[in-house]
């Protein structure tokens, strides 16, 4: 958790506005309520290094340096993390950090920069200079990585691949790096919203404590504002918020806070979903619950502007359910808890609206919501006991539909009392 400058100011920042997005983050209680880490997001070198080939901060940007700059920043509470990329420059054009990959680190340490390297995939050498696949070129900065912390005996940055996608991530990088890169660079966008949804359910099955998808830094705040200014209704970016968090993305404030909104404060305050986000004990990501075949034998499917709905998992705190209305409609949406494979079947729960912050009712093996076009609900269940005698069926859907047996052997198939053994 912390705060990235692109989104909000791509190339037009300095030190000073740096600070003051540091100094905000700190009156607002952002710092308190988890966002500690700052990234200057390329942009903050010159374009040339040293003669004997440090980066270089540029003066302009940075009077004083950028160890004071990053004292400045700790006084908030606030660390420092490093940007670069896996190649002879940036995606701006600045230095890049291929074959000086441990230079970098030494220079990032001696400026302060502790927590993490969010590297990025531009100006990639000729397959003949690098002889490696995505793998073996971004393995160079875990490498280094690890040889600094050795060296100096100190707790090794975290590793943030940035590379869009490219070559099924979920497969390699959580072999080399905590988090990776799903989907091209964000806009604050619905459109992008959804895109990165469907991205994420191929690789939620994969995240766990130390290992993530990182789905781009947030957009909340830049409806009208931003690079681009963006047109998210105050649903969409809470949908995005609770996404991102129950996804265990990175949460990366993306505007600029001097112009936040009492509305983008809230949501990116919202204690209950970032517990979720930085639960201690649960590192699983939520996953969608109706995808692919289903008990009726149907299938579903989804695409980039229509991505999974019913997301569902656990945490610390009692089984959670995420869902997302993607349609452009105001709509009633039903589903069965015993649809989410962290609910126990016989039981009630009681429903707690983590955007309410109450409880709402006490579900009985199914629950409807009503939302806003683009909304979400985002629910906690808290175990309220045994169900009571007399419900009917006597299984929950799907068993109720297809095979419940009773101790005595009566059998229900396709909801019609059966003998034992047909």
């Amino acid at each position: 958790m912390g705060y990235d400058t692109y989104n909000a100011f791509e190339a037009d920042f300095d030190g000073a506005l740096a600070i003051e997005q540091g100094r905000l983050m700190e009156k607002y209680g952002l710092v308190d309520a988890g966002y500690d880490t700052f990234i200057l997001d390329d942009f903050y070198a010159l374009e040339n290094r040293s003669e004997d080939g440090e980066m270089v901060a540029d003066p302009v940007k940075f009077p004083h340096g950028m160890l004071n700059w990053t004292k400045t920043m700790n006084g908030f509470g606030i660390s420092g993390s490093a940007y670069s990329s896996n190649g002879y420059k940036t995606c701006a054009g600045y230095p890049g950090s291929y074959g000086r990959e441990l230079q970098d680190l030494e220079t990032w340490r001696s400026w302060g920069w502790s927590k993490m390297v969010k590297y990025d995939n531009c100006y990639i050498p000729y397959d003949n200079v690098t002889m490696e696949n995505q793998y073996g070129r971004f393995k160079r900065m875990q490498d280094a990585i690890n040889e600094l912390a050795a060296k100096y005996g100190e707790k090794p940055f975290v590793y943030s691949l940035c590379q869009w996608g490219w070559q099924g991530p979920h497969n390699w990088a959580p072999r080399i790096a905590q988090a990776w890169r799903i989907d091209p660079d964000i806009k604050p966008f619905w459109a992008d919203i959804a895109s990165i949804l469907h991205l994420a359910a191929t690789s939620s099955l994969l995240t766990d404590h130390y290992r993530h998808a990182d789905l781009d830094m947030l957009e909340v705040g830049n409806s009208g504002q931003g690079s681009p200014p963006g047109n998210l209704t105050y649903y969409e970016q809470r949908t995005h918020f609770t996404a991102w968090a129950f996804l265990k993305s990175h949460l990366l404030i993306g505007t600029d806070l001097r112009n936040a909104t009492n509305q983008t404060l809230e949501i990116l305050l919202n204690k209950d979903i970032i517990a979720i986000n930085q639960d201690p004990n649960e590192g699983a990501a939520v996953v969608p619950f109706r995808i692919g075949n289903q008990p009726d034998y149907t299938t579903i499917t989804y695409n980039a502007s229509s991505p999974p709905e019913y997301w569902g998992g656990n945490s610390s705190y009692g089984p959670v359910f995420m869902i997302i209305n993607t349609a452009d409609e105001k709509r009633e949406m039903q589903f069965n808890l015993t649809e989410n494979w962290a609910v126990r079947a016989g039981r009630k729960y009681t429903v707690y609206d983590m955007w309410l912050h109450q409880d709402v009712g006490v579900a009985t093996r199914e629950w409807r919501v009503t939302l806003e076009p683009h909304d979400v609900a985002a629910l906690l269940l808290k175990d309220a006991g045994p169900e009571g005698e007399g419900i009917d069926p006597p299984c929950a859907p799907p068993f109720s539909i297809y095979q419940c047996t009773s101790t005595n052997g009566s059998y229900i198939y396709n909801g019609s009392l059966l003998k034992w053994g047909w």
